[in-house]
């Protein structure tokens, strides 16, 4: 249940974004021959959107077959999800256990490279007759009528209902069912969470500081290589595209285990620039996909024009460019910040508890019994989320 409150808005997130670009001609054809809103979205949006639904669920299986913080605080000690396992033979103290730490995660990840080729494969280029489409649009009026009402209204309750519920904890001094609220209120959670002593506001600056970095080295370096794969055509461009799916893929186990031995032997563990580093691992094959959408969209042609008119390449990248990819730009950088903002796993490995982020603060409290401070800290780290969201959707609509 939680992981379905989780993952459900990216999903939709993902859909939304590719629904925004679909061409509407054949849909309208379709209207124009009676065709209700099921039947349009069915035989004709849906074949569009395919893809992304394939790739959206593909990766929240992933990340729910490699999941390890919510199985870890909510799931039952036994048995464990795999990636729960995993994390205890690779921390159990008796070191024979960590060759079997090491076989899972090669066995998950191999299920990530298996995943990768079952997406590749379903979304070859398979070009449709028209013909065949178009007897589609011409059949579909006689098929049955369907339509769910409520849908936004369901999608609102669904992601709003557990922050309320957060919210009325954090102020709570008692409340056990069967009691609708809480028999007592008090400000003892807020006044934990502000206090100096409690390390909260140095987690909370800590990871504000990390996302930060994360997102704009992320962006940085995912500019020239999105544009490249989006515009270019050269050999093993599918290969390269099978490399960028992996660590999206691949469960964050699998990263965190495998950066912990690499980084060792360079001193890299238990510093800033290792947990840096491995935030990038996840987020720049993120922050490449989103802004490989704004670049299919770029008419180089314009590009070409502002060169001809005596443009260098600052203004060309500043008037033609940017405006062009400003919207994916916004996007994959609020995801790159996000993606680093939640990092718990792998932010325990690398940083080996010395850097200490808000998601380690809030799973040592979930662990606990005091739900009024986890309810404060999990309302802590959420916030930041909807400021971000809310700058680039502004920025967006700019």
């Amino acid at each position: 249940m939680a992981y379905l409150l989780k993952e459900t808005p990216f999903v939709a997130l993902v859909v939304l974004a590719v629904l925004a670009r679909v061409d509407e001609q054949f849909s309208d054809v379709a209207r124009n021959l009676g065709a209700t809103a099921w039947q349009r979205f069915r035989f004709v949006t849906l074949p569009l959107i395919m893809p992304s639904v394939i790739f959206s669920s593909l990766i929240v299986f992933a990340f729910v077959f490699g999941a390890f913080e919510v199985p870890q605080i909510l799931g039952r000690p036994f048995p464990a999800m795999i990636a729960v396992v995993a994390n205890r033979r690779f921390g159990d103290t008796n070191l024979a256990e960590r060759p079997s730490a090491m076989a899972i995660v090669i066995f998950m990840f191999l299920i990530s490279m298996i995943l990768v080729w079952f997406y590749l494969r379903l979304t070859e280029k398979r070009k449709e007759p028209k013909d065949r489409l178009y007897f589609k649009l011409l059949m579909i009026s006689k098929l049955n009528y369907f339509k769910v009402y409520g849908q936004n209204a369901l999608i609102l309750v669904a992601v709003l209902s557990p922050y309320l519920l957060l919210f009325i904890w954090s102020f709570a001094q008692n409340w056990r069912f069967p009691l609708i609220i809480p028999s007592e209120f008090n400000l003892r959670a807020w006044s934990y969470v502000f206090e100096p002593t409690s390390n909260v506001l140095q987690s909370l600056l800590n990871s504000l500081f990390l996302a930060l970095c994360v997102s704009l080295i992320a962006v940085l370096i995912a500019l020239p290589a999105a544009r490249t794969l989006a515009l270019e055509k050269f050999r093993y461009k599918r290969f390269v595209f099978f490399l960028l799916l992996l660590p999206l893929l691949a469960p964050s186990i699998v990263t965190a285990v495998g950066v912990h031995t690499l980084f060792l032997g360079y001193g890299l563990t238990d510093t800033w620039l290792g947990v840096i580093l491995a935030h990038l691992i996840p987020t720049v094959p993120y922050t490449i996909l989103l802004l490989m959408g704004g670049f299919s969209r770029l008419d180089t042609d314009f590009e070409a024009q502002a060169q001809t008119l005596g443009a260098n390449s600052w203004q060309v990248w500043r008037f033609v460019t940017f405006p062009a990819i400003a919207p994916s730009l916004a996007v994959s950088a609020v995801f790159a910040f996000l993606i680093s903002w939640s990092q718990y796993l792998t932010t325990l490995f690398i940083g080996g508890g010395k850097i200490q982020t808000l998601p380690m603060t809030l799973v040592a409290f979930q662990r606990s019994s005091d739900e009024s401070i986890s309810s404060a800290l999990t309302l802590v780290f959420v916030a930041p989320t909807f400021i971000v969201f809310g700058i680039a959707a502004k920025f967006m609509k700019e």
